[in-house]
């Protein structure tokens, strides 16, 4: 059965590159039981895969990017111990925001980037964004997941969240 592939929200991709490279994906999947990262990575080395543009080929750069992954998943990975309802909790350290004052950075739209957990909580501003970042995080995986009716509690309590956000919001 051939599908209809959209881009995810939050992806880099278009929808044209999201139907292309889902359409060859599609493919490759009749000659595999189950499909790997490797056998994609695999299938993108040849410049005729219709995947092979997604993928930086030069080494170097490539190297970079992956470095700068690295440091991203290290400042998502450190969690400290806070009390929350007086019981002891891990969660993230440093959480990424986007600081409006800062013009350095982003033409003046303010620098991208992370900040402790205890500005976070101090700053109403920086507040918000993560309120609203994990209201985007459960909306995504309500749409994920939204064929599954045993959710339906779940998907109704985000809904509310949302509006009640969006009120306090207004």
């Amino acid at each position: 059965m051939k599908s209809k592939y959209l881009a995810a929200k939050s992806s880099i991709l278009s929808d044209e590159q999201a139907e292309r490279y889902g359409t060859h994906i599609e493919t490759m999947l009749e000659d595999f039981d189950v499909l790997k990262p490797d056998d994609v990575l695999n299938d993108a080395v040849s410049p005729k895969s219709p995947l092979h543009d997604f993928f930086e080929w030069d080494d170097s750069l490539a190297a970079q990017k992956y470095r700068v992954n690295q440091a991203a998943y290290l400042l998502r990975s450190i969690h400290v111990t806070v009390k929350v309802d007086r019981e002891e909790t891990n969660i993230r350290a440093f959480h990424r925001v986007v600081v409006r004052h800062h013009t350095s950075d982003n033409g003046g739209k303010g620098a991208k980037g992370y900040v402790t957990l205890t500005r976070v909580m101090s700053d109403k501003e920086l507040r918000a964004q993560i309120i609203e970042e994990a209201l985007r995080q459960l909306q995504s995986w309500r749409d994920k997941y939204k064929q599954y009716s045993e959710f339906s509690l779940v998907f109704s309590a985000i809904d509310e969240m949302a509006t009640v956000n969006a009120l306090v919001a207004a």
